[in-house]
């Protein structure tokens, strides 16, 4: 019976992560395809939960992004996004 519970509370958490993992790259990819002239911070809202975007600090070669990952669940993370500033 442990070993059952062991195994469903491993697929929960792995499916927990393949949620933040979707969510962390359709986040990325929506911010990447944003104008220049943005107002942070922005939600972007998708069917397995929402992302919203900071600005966190520009640096001279890139720019920092706080990503915080919200899926329908109710289980939130909290990421650092940096993107070369030639790409964005």
């Amino acid at each position: 019976m442990s070993q059952y519970q062991y195994t469903q509370r491993a697929t929960e958490n792995d499916l927990i992560q393949y949620q933040f993992h979707s969510l962390y790259q359709m986040g990325k990819q929506s911010l990447q395809e944003e104008k220049e002239d943005v107002n942070f911070p922005i939600t972007y809202h998708f069917p397995n939960g929402d992302v919203k975007v900071y600005s966190q600090q520009l640096k001279f070669d890139r720019a920092n992004y706080v990503i915080e990952l919200n899926t329908k669940d109710g289980h939130r993370r909290t990421l650092t996004l940096h993107v070369p500033r030639n790409s964005h």
